[in-house]
């Protein structure tokens, strides 16, 4: 009971006019860290102080290092433990207290979750379910119990949602589709369907819920149930706003321009960014929810340049998996974008169709569609369809020509890929090798790096 007060009411031993507590590191987080590697060898003899033991959270995280260990969670891609501060030590001792009594002391804690946490703010409740989730992980008996009274959790406390689908998250990791969780996809998916709105009691914003979800669902392959391609659709339209997909749109394009090839993984695994989620999804559904993008009629139309285009770039994620049936219809959806008269969308359809050409359907049929983007009258155009180009290794000897006359472009973006892409040519190149060796002198330290480079693979 003496050790459990440490818990529930921990004790101040700092003490700013006492220096030598200071200096030797005592303080209330060391008090309670202490408390639970006392408790924890007692496992089941703690079982009825549960609550109490649940309780004293509250009195060592208060709202505030709650919502950064919430944030920081968040920020670091973590399910669980914030990777900074004394929290990240506190949380782990207390779940590893828990996992020491048996499931059913965690059973009674969520029994009885609104009365333990009557006074708690909304950040420690969330960070009490992390906890609770992460004790139970080793009683898989107990896992759809726990599951079934996270997702009412879910879908009844919009500020819970997020911690609620994270710990559905963490338990679903590793399991198989045969899992007990997966009859909570549908719950999951209707979060997708039906935006939220954002919290006035704790400025929530929903887009974390958005993440959290679609985290859960790609443990599972969810793509039978119903309605799920409309649901991420929905999603999307909902928060890919025009000002938001043109300011991806840009970030993409300058990415391109800074790294040439890889520029399209790596901005598709920038976490959390609605790129990377919804790419995700649409990895994880295939051929047929881009299949049901292609068939989509007033809401595309509605839909800004930017919207369409950042569309465009999530829907390329799985397409170089795609069989050469598939790919062969999607080519027929992409391929009039090359033409568009936005360079948002032309930019997006170039590698789109790089992706494909990835894939089993080869470079033979469409890498010239793309080679005549190599003359569009917007550089950034023509800095992805050299990039793309130079994708294709010495296969794009045929278009040395165009190649070489970006070398001459006002713009050092053009300049620096069509040299990335010529140094892929390798000895195929030599015979230009004064005309690349002239950018040693470029002015702009970017290309004449890459002019180096490029010689360099000559030989």
């Amino acid at each position: 009971d003496k050790i459990v007060s440490f818990l529930h009411k921990p004790p101040e031993f700092m003490d700013d006019s006492d220096t030598s507590y200071r200096n030797r590191g005592y303080n209330t987080f060391r008090v309670y860290i202490s408390a639970c590697q006392v408790l924890e060898p007692m496992g089941s003899l703690c079982t009825p102080m549960a609550k109490e033991i649940a309780a004293g959270l509250r009195e060592i995280v208060n709202e505030a290092k709650a919502f950064d260990a919430l944030y920081g969670m968040a920020s670091q891609h973590q399910a669980f433990y914030p990777g900074f501060g004394v929290v990240s030590e506190v949380l782990p001792a207390l779940s590893s207290v828990f996992s020491s009594m048996g499931h059913e002391s965690i059973a009674a804690v969520t029994a009885n979750f609104s009365e333990v946490t009557h006074a708690w703010s909304d950040c420690q409740k969330g960070l009490l379910l992390l906890v609770l989730t992460e004790a139970v992980k080793p009683f898989s008996d107990a896992h759809a119990v726990h599951a079934e009274w996270l997702a009412s959790i879910a879908k009844s406390h919009l500020e819970l949602t997020s911690s609620a689908l994270r710990s559905l998250t963490q338990m679903a990791d590793g399991r198989d589709v045969n899992s007990a969780l997966a009859v909570h996809v549908p719950v999951v998916v209707s979060l997708l369907a039906s935006p939220l709105e954002r919290s006035q009691r704790h400025d929530l914003d929903p887009w974390d819920v958005i993440v959290a979800a679609s985290r859960f669902l790609c443990s599972f392959n969810f793509a039978a149930y119903a309605d799920v391609f409309t649901a991420v659709l929905t999603a999307f339209f909902h928060y890919a706003k025009e000002k938001h997909a043109a300011h991806e749109m840009m970030r993409f394009t300058r990415l391109v321009s800074r790294r040439c090839h890889g520029a399209y993984s790596h901005f598709m695994k920038l976490r959390n960014t609605p790129a990377e989620v919804f790419s995700q999804l649409f990895k994880k559904l295939g051929y047929e929810c881009v299949a049901a993008v292609e068939k989509l009629g007033d809401e595309v139309t509605a839909a800004t340049d930017c919207q369409k285009a950042m569309l465009l770039l999530c829907a390329a994620r799985p397409m170089n998996t795609f069989s050469k049936v598939d790919a062969r219809a999607c080519t027929s959806w992409i391929l009039p974008y090359l033409q568009s008269a936005s360079w948002e969308l032309r930019v997006a359809a170039v590698h789109s169709l790089q992706r494909l050409m990835a894939g089993y359907l080869g470079p033979q049929d469409h890498a010239h569609a793309v080679a005549g983007l190599l003359r569009d009258e917007n550089f950034s155009v023509r800095v992805s369809a050299a990039s793309v180009l130079g994708c294709l290794g010495r296969r794009v000897v045929r278009y040395e020509k165009e190649l070489l006359s970006l070398l001459e472009d006002p713009s050092s973006e053009v300049r620096y890929a069509s040299l990335v892409t010529l140094g892929g040519l390798q000895a195929e190149a030599k015979r230009h090798k004064s005309k690349i060796a002239c950018h040693l002198n470029d002015k702009d330290f970017k290309c004449r790096m890459a002019a180096l480079r490029a010689l360099k693979c000559m030989g």
